[in-house]
């Protein structure tokens, strides 16, 4: 009914003025309260290419991954959606922290070990840059099974922080696990 006519007239004003924010904006409420997904994320993805900075970029990204991980139940495009606010923005922390937990969820642990590596590299506190390269090894070692990889990044937490212990008790036990005495000396 009445909605369905307001609808037309934003789609109409959108074919006038192309990106034209009020628009976009009225027609993902309706549509959201409509419950329509699909054309929700439509009418989100124009309003990320129309977005004039990448703040406002990011920001329509975000939206997307909320949408991709609530109602449509899709962790993978919840995780694309961040994908490319991480390369719009790829040293901001909630980013990196919002792509990081979906990948978690979606089981994408080799992505996650290497966004907390990311956030290693990019920190200036050597605790934090070493409980990242931690977390890091921690998921390289105990979801990826990749002991090559997760022993650098353990060495990594430890050149940050030398009195990370919980990374060089995880480096010794991985080490006499591989009969790797030299490396202990």
């Amino acid at each position: 009914g009445d909605s369905r006519g307001a609808e037309n007239n934003y789609e109409k004003a959108l074919a006038e003025k192309p990106g034209y924010e009020s628009a976009l904006i009225a027609l993902t409420l309706i549509l959201t309260a409509e419950k329509a997904w699909a054309r929700v994320v439509h009418y989100r993805r124009l309003m990320v290419v129309a977005a004039k900075s990448d703040s406002e970029r990011v920001s329509g990204l975000f939206e997307l991954a909320k949408l991709f991980e609530g109602p449509l139940a899709d962790l993978d495009a919840a995780v694309r959606a961040m994908d490319e606010a991480r390369a719009a923005m790829p040293q901001d922390a909630n980013v990196l922290a919002r792509l990081s937990e979906l990948a978690a969820k979606a089981g994408q642990w080799t992505k996650v070990a290497e966004i907390a590596t990311d956030s290693a590299k990019l920190s200036t506190d050597p605790k934090a840059r070493a409980a990242n390269y931690f977390s890091a090894a921690d998921v390289l070692l105990g979801r990826v099974r990749d002991e090559v990889r997760g022993l650098e990044s353990l060495e990594l937490a430890l050149f940050a922080d030398p009195d990370h212990d919980k990374a060089l008790f995880s480096l010794e036990a991985v080490r006499t696990r591989r009969k790797e005495w030299q490396e202990l000396a």
